[in-house]
């Protein structure tokens, strides 16, 4: 509902509908990203940090895979990447986070993939820096007067938000309105230690945080960035491992240590993932891509759904070939376990397909470049294992399975089947096609593609 008044007046309308200045009235637009919608770490020197993740970012880009047991190495590209070069560098003032020239520096190679125009980097770069410097309303260059105009909008915060998880303080959400001279404003909404923090409408004009306040809110990113740095040091990783095994540490880890909540109250961000230690799904997948940036591996947010339902996942870039990644249902599937299945781990749009859905949002479905065709990178593939597709083959590969593991001292192994096959019978029915005794010792947890046994 419209407020009278002869300037700076508000109303707003939801996304569709046109958007106009008539006699001086503000015309205002919520914009809603939807539902895609403290750790005692130990301290770390911040240069010893940097120097490790730098290590890291070097080993990941020379890393060739040496599998585990009997899988061939994928062939390497013949460039050392398709990435198309940006138009457009991230020209901002990054702040103090120790590691805002790799986030900037990712930030620009996802950049491509995107392909935004000239325009359209503007308006990101203007709320970026915005963003960054914490700016309760954010005055734009542009006007957004037509529903193409707020359609331009909608699309660069949205790979905005996608393409920077390590602004773990921006909310999904913003207004945007004019003020009685036409000029555009974005008031943004921030999640400083659980709550909004923003200017408040008060009748035709906005109420902006005080110097104190501002600076306060400055103070608590600082320090969740800090926190951010020591936890980070907690990964099991070194410069001596492969950009798989890089992979794998990190997605391994990230599972035990986050715990799904989705009532949590920063479920979808960085901070809330890996300081609050509990997340969504659209947490685990920020939290996954940080990382991976920080290492130099290019990881990409996608939004869709799975088996209906709105869903957060990824796509990591190995061996110049992109995989989807769902961490979040790799960390699930076993809750209450301290330990993480990989059936989701570097798959390809066909595997993924069967209950996964990408829409808006997804560089994956909008860009020809970011597909997701390869099998070399899969984790079965990698650990030397083919799905179990017959009768003789859980015969003759159940029992290889559980004598390697035992070998090895494995506490826990998979065996993923052919998902024709999982679907011909209850799998849960085929253990008596092996020996009992081989098993004996053995607790199995049985899934829809999967089984998992526990040593006991």
């Amino acid at each position: 509902m419209a407020k009278k008044g002869k300037s700076k007046s508000l109303l707003y309308i939801g996304i569709g509908f046109a958007s106009i200045v008539v006699n001086g009235i503000i015309i205002a637009l919520i914009i809603n990203i939807g539902s895609r919608g403290l750790c005692n770490a130990p301290g770390l020197n911040p240069q010893d940090l940097a120097a490790k993740l730098a290590d890291l970012m070097d080993a990941a880009s020379e890393a060739t895979h040496q599998p585990n047991l009997n899988a061939q190495e994928p062939a390497q590209p013949s460039s050392e990447s398709d990435l198309p070069t940006p138009e457009h560098e991230i020209d901002i003032e990054y702040g103090p986070y120790i590691f805002a020239e790799a986030n900037k520096v990712q930030a620009s190679k996802l950049l491509a993939y995107y392909g935004l125009n000239e325009k359209e980097m503007r308006l990101y770069e203007e709320l970026l820096a915005g963003f960054i410097s914490l700016e309760t309303i954010i005055r734009l260059e542009m006007s957004l007067n037509t529903e193409e105009d707020y359609a331009l909008f909608d699309k660069v915060y949205e790979i905005l938000i996608a393409v920077h998880p390590e602004i773990f303080w921006l909310s999904l959400n913003c207004t945007v309105g004019h003020y009685a001279d036409g000029t555009t404003f974005v008031r943004p909404l921030y999640l400083i230690d659980s709550y909004i923090f923003c200017a408040v409408e008060d009748g035709r004009t906005f109420n902006r945080p005080t110097d104190s306040e501002i600076a306060a809110a400055k103070s608590w990113i600082e320090k969740q960035q800090s926190n951010l740095v020591n936890i980070l040091d907690m990964l099991p990783v070194h410069s001596g491992m492969t950009t798989f095994e890089l992979e794998v540490a990190v997605h391994d880890w990230l599972c035990v240590y986050i715990t799904f909540d989705d009532n949590a109250p920063n479920k979808n961000t960085l901070y809330g993932a890996l300081v609050e230690k509990t997340a969504a799904c659209e947490g685990y997948s920020r939290a996954f891509q940080h990382i991976m940036g920080l290492m130099g591996i290019e990881s990409l947010m996608i939004y869709g759904t799975h088996d209906s339902i709105n869903h957060a996942w990824n796509a990591a870039k190995l061996g110049g070939k992109w995989y989807q990644v769902d961490m979040t249902l790799n960390a699930t599937i076993m809750t209450g376990h301290d330990f993480p299945n990989h059936l989701y781990l570097n798959r390809s749009d066909e595997y993924m397909i069967y209950d996964h859905l990408w829409h808006d949002g997804a560089a994956v479905r909008e860009n020809p470049l970011i597909v997701c065709t390869a099998t070399e990178y899969n984790y079965f593939v990698m650990t030397g294992q083919r799905p179990i597709a017959s009768d003789e083959d859980f015969m003759h590969l159940v029992p290889d399975y559980i004598a390697r593991a035992r070998a090895e001292g494995i506490l826990m192994f998979e065996m993923e089947f052919d998902r024709t096959y999982a679907m011909s019978d209850e799998i849960v029915e085929k253990k008596t096609l092996i020996d009992a005794s081989l098993w004996e010792d053995v607790v199995f947890y049985w899934f829809d593609r999967l089984i998992i046994g526990v040593f006991s």
